[in-house]
């Protein structure tokens, strides 16, 4: 396995570890014998030795970048481990083909070969031409595919060649390997110490091989790829360190020296700039330099120097800094315009001098200074400034004998004054004059003496061209013009001349000579003459070159190598100029013809050291060679050698495979080239060969190109099969031939073949390899058949069969040590599920077939049956309810026991599942599903396994039923007194059951106890409800579908306030002689919300009135009309209002006001019936004169006073909390010395209904039936529950006996009505909220009754109402539908016995005739009644919607809330239809109002409503 990084950074990537399923691999494990070996120069090669089934595994790499240091880890690589089958050859799959170690380094070449068997791995050597095996050694060692070198030598450079072999074949590959130097590098010298402006150079010596060279002058490069460095012009910059870097592929080295300076010129770092001061401040000029020596600073002014005219205010110091650099200052304590002039600062020291010059001007008048001649070299530019002072100056000018300079001359003047020589002649000596001008006219002027010098001028000088070593030679320098004394002197290369090569000199006044006695190639090199005087110093050089004859450095030497490997030998001269170097050939062994050689004709190279070079040694290339040198220098150089070309021996091909049939002969032949004698040795399997068998022999024959020999084997054995070795062996190498020989026969059958596996279709098996007959095993042969089928044969004649070719099968080994046996396994497929199969193997290989195995019995395993379900179908006959119908599939497809059938049904965006158990199964019944919807449906077979295919899916839509969910968003706003608007959004459309045809509006007023439901139906989202009293009302609205109506949305809607109707009821009592107590109940009808109440009072008969407002209270009302006067009769009325006015006047009641007035109770004792637990309060309010006393009492024990439930609080009887033994009359006794009065308060505790006893009744797949039982058993408890809609799977049952179950229940409830029947007088008013008035007047009575009359409401109920001495009641019952009534009453001529039964009304018409076929039964509900209702019968026949029963009967004991009113419609009427219904089912009109089903139509209710209001004040005449 190799890590492979990308071509551009492989050469710089080094893998530091390998990775197995994520953990760290030993590194280098194989050198211990582990199994696990790393390769290669850069460690980017694993190799698993003897791979085993657990190596199947993942495997990664983490390599570095030498250079960044960066680490990357590799994808993972998964291997999978495997068995060969039969026999294959070696091939080898990798190999370290080009691999290179540094010296001293290790290396590891791998080599990984794949056959069967596994190979055997040897290593060879390329020594000379031969292939030398590789044995171990201290530093080199085989471990099977690895060949280890530790501590690579450059000797260890070349090819290695692994040889991979088996009994089958084998294969070679070569691996070259270099072993890369070390790169040694040193700089000479290592220190030089320079003078300014000389010249050092450094040489960068390199050992190692080649390398590219670079040098770095502290650390920045200079200079070229050259490995001599030259620094001409030393300056201070230049010194430092100087690294010479080698550098080659993966390495580098370097070396470094250090350039030190001795004696430098000064160098300036800080100078003073120009200024324009005026007289008086104190002034510093500042110089700094550098040189070695330290230098010296000198000033001048006007090229004189400063310190000679030193004065108490100029002076000047120099100090050495911190750094080394040498600082001076001028200093002037106070300027003068006579300072004013050109300042130089000059450092100098032995090596140079440096100076810096500018102008310090102060303001003055122009002076000039005097100053000494000045004196130039001739042919040098110069510039002479005028010494002047003073400033401003408007004019400088230079004259020469009264003329301007420029005007004639050569002499010019500069821009800034100055007096330009350019350049300097000896002419232009003499006396010039400087004369300066201010602009205000004042001028000076002075004269200058300048003197001109002039330099040495060296007369050219060469050597001789054509001189020898030996000659004789001298050279003259002299000088032909220049100021006396002239001084020489002489250098060679730069350098003094070595008094070693015996060089004289001589000098006189005007030359100097150079003398050489007998010169040698030493004496080479570039001689200097230098001249100098007091103006300048010259120099001239030449070259002086001694031609040498040819010399040997490396004299060439016969050679003697082998065949194929290299040819090369050395030829070396030197000499001036450099010798040439040829080589030539003999045309034949003993010719003394010799011709250069050409490259078409022989290919040999010349290197361009000179060096002879073949890279592969042939026979061609044997004979005698001449090297020969010349440079034109004497007589030249010439060598013959002779070059010999051996050749080792060795065959032509390395290996051969053969193979021959049991018992036949065999023929072994090798034949090996190569100089003679050759030997040859034959072994079979590394085992000398027994050659005194008759069987075996051995035949050798000889010739001019080497020898053969054959072996021959007779009556071929399975014993001879193996490796057969032929080795040759000269004294110039030796070779072997391997010839694998394989006595073929017919193989052996498999053995131990098992069942690993069992799958529904397929079966695993395994078995080991018998003998393969020593020839290549082309497949196996699996025969199997069926067991137990009747329809074929119980033998293998006709069995199938097929050939399982060795690349399908799995290989794997039978325990983890690498010589366990190898297990075959192989997947058969194609088998039918829960199937018994008999199977057999055979080997077949090239020869024939193999006997056949035992076999083996497998059963497979069952599938999911592979057909889906035939002829499904599918039913909607219910609401929320699909049929699905289906026939099985057939038997063949079951793969086994088929257990039933599962059922998927989606829709809404939601999928449901339904398992039917048994294969025998052909419907079933998705119940629980929403009414009027989509449904996509499946069905799908399923087994032990699992489920089948699904058919096609099929789609239903359900029957529509009464919408789920009651419309969303109602709303409502009062429009008048009498009429409100309503409106809402329909019910989510997946709850609406289907098409909505319509809603139902139900009302009722709230605070009513005799308030019924009122309906009206509207089409649309709203409707406007009139003919309404003012106040609030509770308010229902139901969707309703083609199926029923749905459960209603409630809400509370009021009208507008009306004006209210007078107080229920007004009492007046007297209270003193000047009082009255006036007491009232709040109205009957408020018409909204009660502000407040006007109290009227006036005396009897007169017009005059006077009124008080009290406010509205929930407790009883009550007001002491004080004022009045005693023995008057007063007229006392009330009336109450709301936002919409007063109302009408309550009955007007008279009293007088009395001193003597008896106890007299103002409250109200009535009916009061409170829920049980609540807190009740009983008003016991008394007047009189004295104050009456009040006492409470109660038919049982104990009186109110003792019983701690009850407490009294002035005038009232408070229970905190009412329980039912507290239900009682309680009676209030006032009285006075004038009189007593007694009030009964009737006070019942209601309590809740008990809980009902709840039990399940039946249960189906997708249903639960629910009944209860109520624990008062005199109440009527509705039919049981059914949840969800159509979940009992017997619902279906009873549709036979409908009809005749119907006609029974019809029959029934007429002889209950005939036999419970009775009449009842007609009441003369309506029972007015639960109380009997006593004490009131007949005219009283009689507005109570005309009261009454106008706000009559028909109440219906199911329970007769009882009125004391009442003979006989007539009562109309509106029947609701699905409805159960409970009726009891006494009957003539039954014997005094209560006569009860039980009335149970039907639905709503149905769209089918009474004859036709019954529907299913469906639960509704009704608003209007409370309680659950449910019908007694699966399947009934529906009487008419508005159906009414009328019942008249004698007076009953019941006791009733309510009674219908005497002046409604109280005919004895019962309809029920005669004949089919109509085959349309009434539907609601789309309408937005409609009137409402109550019992008075336009009675007098409705007048009452439309009657106008009365006035307040009662007229009096009444």
């Amino acid at each position: 396995m190799s890590c492979a990084a990308s071509a551009p950074v492989r050469g710089h990537i080094t893998v530091t570890r390998w990775f197995k399923d994520g953990s760290v691999l030993a590194p280098m494990a194989a050198d211990a014998g582990g199994r696990y070996m790393i390769g290669g120069s850069r460690g980017d090669i694993l190799v698993i030795r003897e791979a085993r089934p657990d190596d199947a595994s993942s495997y990664s790499c983490e390599a570095q970048h030498v250079l960044t240091g960066e680490k990357r880890r590799s994808n993972t690589a998964m291997i999978a481990v495997s068995h060969t089958t039969g026999s294959m050859a070696p091939r080898i799959l990798t190999i370290s083909e080009d691999e290179t170690v540094p010296q001293g380094g290790d290396i590891r070449l791998v080599c990984c070969a794949i056959g069967s068997p596994p190979p055997t791995y040897s290593w060879f050597r390329h020594a000379n031409g031969r292939l030398s095996p590789v044995s171990n050694s201290i530093r080199i060692s085989v471990t099977d595919q690895v060949l280890i070198i530790r501590r690579a030598q450059i000797s260890d450079s070349g090819v290695w060649t692994c040889r991979a072999h088996n009994q089958y074949g084998e294969q070679r590959r070569d691996a070259r390997l270099r072993v890369r130097s070390r790169l040694v590098v040193s700089v000479h010298p290592q220190l030089q110490v320079a003078n300014s402006g000389s010249s050092v150079t450094f040489n960068c010596s390199v050992e190692g091989g080649e390398a590219r060279v670079r040098w770095l002058h502290d650390g920045v490069p200079v200079g070229g790829g050259e490995r001599v460095l030259r620094v001409h012009g030393v300056v201070r910059a230049h010194r430092g360190m100087y690294q010479c870097f080698a550098e080659r592929d993966l390495d580098s080295a370097q070396a470094a020296a250090e350039l030190r300076l001795g004696d430098t010129a000064p160098e300036l770092h800080y100078t003073f700039i120009e200024q324009a001061l005026h007289p008086g401040p104190a002034l510093a000029l500042h110089c700094s330099a550098s040189g070695s020596p330290p230098p010296r600073f000198t000033w001048l002014l006007d090229m004189q120097v400063v310190e000679e005219h030193n004065t108490p205010q100029r002076s000047v110091s120099q100090f050495m800094s911190p750094n080394g650099d040498v600082v001076s200052y001028l200093n002037i304590t106070s300027v003068r315009p006579e300072d004013g002039g050109r300042y130089i600062c000059r450092a100098h020291n032995t090596r140079g001098a440096v100076e810096h010059s500018t102008r310090l001007n102060v303001y003055g008048p122009p002076s000039i200074r005097n100053i000494g001649p000045v004196r130039v070299v001739a042919g040098v530019n110069t510039t002479i400034f005028c010494p002047y002072s003073g400033f401003p100056i408007s004019d400088i000018r230079w004259q020469r004998g009264g003329l301007d300079v420029g005007s004639t001359g050569r002499a010019l003047s500069g821009s800034g004054g100055e007096l330009l020589l350019w350049p300097a002649e000896p002419a232009d000596a003499g006396v010039y004059s400087c004369r300066v001008t201010a602009p205000s006219g004042q001028y000076a002027q002075k004269d200058v003496q300048i003197f001109v010098r002039n330099p040495p001028k060296i007369a050219g000088f060469s050597f001789p061209a054509d001189l020898v070593e030996g000659s004789s030679i001298q050279v003259l320098c002299g000088i032909t013009s220049g100021d006396k004394p002239v001084y020489f002197s002489w250098l060679k290369d730069g350098l003094h001349i070595p008094t070693n090569l015996q060089v004289q000199e001589k000098s006189l006044d005007e030359f100097s000579f150079l003398i050489f006695s007998h010169v040698t190639s030493k004496h080479s090199g570039e001689y200097t003459c230098v001249a100098s005087n007091t103006a300048a110093e010259v120099n001239h050089t030449a070259r002086l070159a001694v031609k040498v004859a040819p010399s040997w450095v490396f004299e060439p030497q016969d050679v003697s190598v082998l065949l194929g490997t290299q040819i090369l030998t050395h030829c070396s001269t030197k000499g001036y100029p450099e010798p040439r170097i040829t080589w030539l050939k003999a045309q034949g062994p003993n010719s003394g013809d010799f011709r250069p050689l050409t490259r078409i004709e022989l290919p040999l190279s010349v290197l361009s050291n000179g060096s002879l070079s073949a890279a592969a040694a042939v026979h061609a290339h044997e004979g005698r060679y001449m090297c020969r040198s010349d440079n034109n220098v004497g007589r030249g150089l010439s060598k013959i050698i002779t070059v010999s070309i051996n050749e080792p021996a060795h065959f032509e091909f390395s290996s051969r495979n053969m193979s021959v049939r049991r018992t036949s002969s065999a023929s072994l032949s090798c034949a090996a080239r190569g100089d003679p004698p050759i030997q040859l040795h034959w072994t079979h399997n590394m085992q000398r060969l027994d050659l005194s068998t008759y069987r075996v022999s051995v035949s050798e024959k000889r010739s001019e190109s080497g020898a053969s020999s054959t072996l021959t084997i007779a009556h071929a054995q399975r014993r001879d099969s193996g490796v057969y070795r032929c080795r040759a062996e000269n004294a110039f190498g030796r070779d072997e031939l391997l010839i694998y020989l394989a006595v073929q026969e017919f193989p052996e059958a498999p053995r131990g073949l098992i069942v690993v596996r069992r799958e529904g279709r397929a079966a695993r098996l395994a078995w080991r390899r018998g003998y393969d007959g020593n020839a290549r095993l082309r497949a196996y042969r699996l025969q199997y058949r069926v067991v137990g089928d009747a329809r074929r044969a119980a033998d293998w004649t006709d069995a199938p069969t097929r050939d399982l070719s060795p690349d399908l099968l799995i290989q794997r080994q039978e325990a983890v040590e690498p010589e366990s046996e190898v297990i075959l396994e192989y997947r058969v497929d194609g088998l039918r599920p829960a199937t018994a199969y008999a199977l057999r193997l055979a080997a077949v290989n090239d020869i024939g077939d193999s006997e056949y195995s035992e076999s083996v019995i497998v059963q497979t395993l069952e599938e999911a049956p592979s057909e889906p379900p035939r002829n499904v179908e599918i039913q909607a006959d219910a609401p929320g309810e699909l049929l699905v119908k289906w026939q099985p599939p057939s038997q063949e497809s079951w793969n086994g026991e088929l257990l039933g059938y599962a059922i998927w049904w989606r829709g809404d965006n939601a999928s449901l599942a339904l398992t039917v158990p048994g294969w025998a199964a052909t419907h079933a019944r998705l119940a629980s599903l929403r009414a009027h919807a989509r449904y996509e449906v499946r069905v799908r077979a399923f087994n032990a396994v699992g489920a089948g295919p699904s058919c096609a899916p099929l789609a239903a839509t359900t029957l529509e039923d009464v919408p789920d969910a009651p419309p969303q968003h109602i709303r409502c706003e009062p429009l008048s007194a009498q009429s409100f608007r309503v409106w809402w959004e329909p019910p989510p459309a997946v709850s609406r059951g289907g098409l909505l045809l319509g809603y139902e509006i139900m009302y009722q007023e709230v605070g009513l106890i005799d308030a019924i439901w009122e309906r009206r139906r509207a089409g649309g989202g709203e409707a406007q409800v009139g003919g309404l009293r003012a106040g609030n009302y509770s308010l229902q609205v139901a969707a309703r579908t083609a199926a029923g109506l749905g459960p209603p949305a409630a809400t509370h809607c009021a009208t507008l306030d009306d004006v209210p109707g007078p107080p229920a009821d007004i009492k007046a009592v007297p209270n003193s002689e000047e009082s009255v107590i006036v007491s009232w109940l709040a109205p009957a009808q408020k018409n909204g919300k009660i502000r407040h109440y006007t109290v009227y009072n006036r005396p009897q008969r007169t017009g005059q009135h006077s009124h008080v407002m009290v406010p509205h209270t929930d407790e009883e009302q009550m007001l002491e009309v004080r004022g009045l006067q005693e023995h008057q009769l007063y007229e006392f009325w009330v009336t109450a209002a709301t936002t919409a006015g007063e109302g009408e006047m309550s009955a007007i009641v008279a009293k007088k006001p009395s001193s003597r007035a008896g106890g007299k109770i103002w409250s109200f004792p009535r009916r009061i019936t409170v829920a049980e637990g609540s807190r009740v309060v009983l008003t016991c309010g008394g007047a009189g004169t004295p104050t009456p006393l009040r006492v409470w009492s109660r038919r049982r024990p104990p009186s109110p006073a003792t019983d701690p439930r009850i407490r009294i609080e002035g005038h009232r009887l408070v229970i905190p909390k009412l329980e039912a033994v507290m239900s009682d009359n309680y009676t209030c006794v006032v009285r006075n010395p004038w009189g007593e009065e007694r009030g009964v308060w009737e006070l019942r505790a209601s309590s809740p209904p008990a809980r009902p006893r709840l039990r399940l009744s039946g249960a189906a797949p997708a249903a639960l039936l629910l009944a209860w039982d109520a624990a008062d058993s005199h109440k009527r408890i509705a039919a049981p529950a059914q949840f969800p809609s159509g979940g009992e799977e017997g619902a279906a049952a009873g549709g036979g006996f409908t009809l005749l179950a119907a006609a029974a229940g019809l029959l029934v409830a007429l002889l209950l009505l005939a036999i419970l029947a009775y009449r009842r007088s007609a009441a003369a008013s309506c029972f007015r909220k639960g109380y009997e008035q006593s004490g009131v007047s007949e005219e009283d009575k009689s507005i109570e009754k005309r009261d009454n009359r106008r706000n009559c409401q028909q109440v219906y109920t199911s329970s007769p109402i009882k009125h004391p001495n009442k003979k006989e009641q007539q009562e109309m019952y509106e029947i609701s539908p699905y409805a159960t009534f409970s009726m009891a009453g006494g009957a003539s001529g039954v014997s005094g016995e209560a006569g009860g039964g039980t009335l149970r009304t039907f639905g709503r018409a149905e769209p089918a005739p009474l004859a036709a076929a019954p529907p299913r039964a469906h639960s509704h509900r009704s608003p209007a009644h409370t309680g659950s209702y449910a019908l007694e019968y699966t399947h009934e026949y529906t009487l008419s919607r508005a159906m009414t029963l009328m019942v008249r009967r004698t007076e009953s004991d019941s006791d009733s809330s309510g009674s219908p009113c005497a002046e409604c419609n109280s005919s004895v009427s019962y309809r029920m239809p005669l004949a089919p219904a109509k085959a349309a089912e009434e539907v609601f009109r789309a309408v937005t109002d409609s009137s409402a089903e109550s019992c008075g139509g336009s009675g007098p209710r409705d007048k009452a409503r439309r009657r106008p209001r009365r006035h307040h004040t009662p007229n009096t005449t009444r």
